[in-house]
């Protein structure tokens, strides 16, 4: 026959697990978006603008030695834009930020970037402190996506933090309750 107090404690159980499962979730999503939404707020915060001149562009050919280069050098972003990675161009940039020399950066860019292209000049998005961390203008947007993920996660987080508690909370007075039984 059943015990209510093991349906009480299998209850508690469940919703622990459950959101053992969700807190992972979290952390999985965190784990992906974390370095373009924080590129974004970065740059759409205190980012400046400056007219950079595309030096090449370098069409993808779905060469595999190259990317397997590439994605062992960056797992997570590779994982993430792998269809940029395979077809879609690389744009070597060069712009001059206030108070600091001539820059030189790199960025993948998904199929038909090139095509959009008109001219060579390409204003850049960069951060002050360290120009290196900088973006395309125009393609700044293309993060904003990132961004409001990465929000709705810490969101998420913040109320599975709270409910965790909760439910450590009541798990630990019915052990202390069960101690009587």
């Amino acid at each position: 026959m059943l015990n209510p107090r093991e349906a009480a404690e299998d209850s508690l159980a469940l919703n622990l697990a459950i959101l053992f499962f969700a807190a992972l979730v979290v952390l999985v999503s965190i784990y992906l978006h974390h370095d373009t939404a924080l590129k974004y707020w970065l740059l759409n915060n205190f980012g400046k603008n400056a007219p950079g001149t595309i030096l090449s562009v370098e069409r993808s050919n779905g060469d595999l030695t190259r990317l397997e280069d590439t994605v062992r050098q960056n797992r997570r972003n590779s994982l993430k834009n792998l269809n940029a990675l395979v077809s879609g161009t690389t744009v070597f940039v060069e712009f001059i930020p206030e108070d600091h020399p001539i820059q030189i950066v790199t960025f993948i860019m998904p199929r038909g970037f090139a095509g959009g292209q008109t001219s060579s000049a390409l204003d850049v998005t960069y951060l002050p402190l360290n120009p290196r961390i900088a973006y395309p203008s125009d393609h700044l947007e293309n993060f904003a996506l990132d961004s409001k993920i990465m929000l709705w996660t810490l969101v998420a987080g913040m109320v599975i933090c709270w409910l965790g508690w909760i439910a450590v909370q009541k798990w630990k007075t019915f052990r202390k309750g069960m101690r009587w039984y």
